[in-house]
């Protein structure tokens, strides 16, 4: 097999596995059955079977309720990392420090207003969530508390969860939360290393 096929052979048959693994358990949550152990479906995401991972949500049309969340915005989460590392490894997108560096001379206004925005809402809405969870009022959907995470407000998100001691019991935040830091970080260096920021 071409050395340029096998990270592309890799992904797919890992994501096949995932597929499967993710398949099982949304239909063990069907069936009101325990879900399988999460390090199964997490290490197949984060293996590179992502995109499989997010298949079976496809697939099998299902709502991303509370208890399917963490698996959603894993398969989410693993699914673009991957996607990058392919870009890169293909030579699709030439990253290279030099062209980083001479964009940190271009101005970035909008993207700090973005990112300000993003982790100002976040930072909020954990606080909002933390109330509303003391009053037992209704709550924020677990589900925006990590999109707006993902979407840039990661380390609002962090500093939300741990100054209020908000969602801290819960690994998909806890892991979760940095691991979308790392990716929006990543994509950040990538966007501007191409001048698309």
């Amino acid at each position: 097999m071409p050395h340029e096929l096998v990270l592309p052979a890799y992904i797919l048959a890992v994501s096949l596995v995932a597929f499967a693994i993710m398949l099982c358990d949304l239909g063990r949550d069907r069936k009101g059955i325990d879900p399988l152990p999460w390090p199964l479906w997490a290490v197949a995401s984060a293996a590179g079977g992502a995109f499989g991972t997010l298949a079976a949500f496809l697939v099998t049309r299902t709502h991303i309720a509370k208890a399917t969340v963490a698996r959603f915005f894993c398969g989410l989460a693993f699914s673009i990392l991957w996607a990058l590392i392919l870009l890169l490894a293909s030579g699709t997108v030439p990253f290279t420090a030099d062209a980083f560096i001479s964009s940190l001379a271009r101005d970035h206004t909008p993207l700090v207003i973005y990112l300000l925005a993003a982790n100002l809402a976040a930072f909020a809405l954990f606080g909002i969530d933390k109330r509303q969870a003391v009053h037992a009022d209704p709550r924020i959907p677990e589900a925006v508390l990590l999109g707006v995470g993902l979407a840039g407000g990661a380390p609002g998100a962090l500093v939300g969860m741990h100054l209020f001691h908000h969602k801290t019991q819960r690994p998909y935040f806890r892991w979760g939360l940095w691991l979308f830091l790392g990716i929006d970080a990543l994509l950040i260096v990538l966007f501007m290393a191409e001048g698309i920021l």
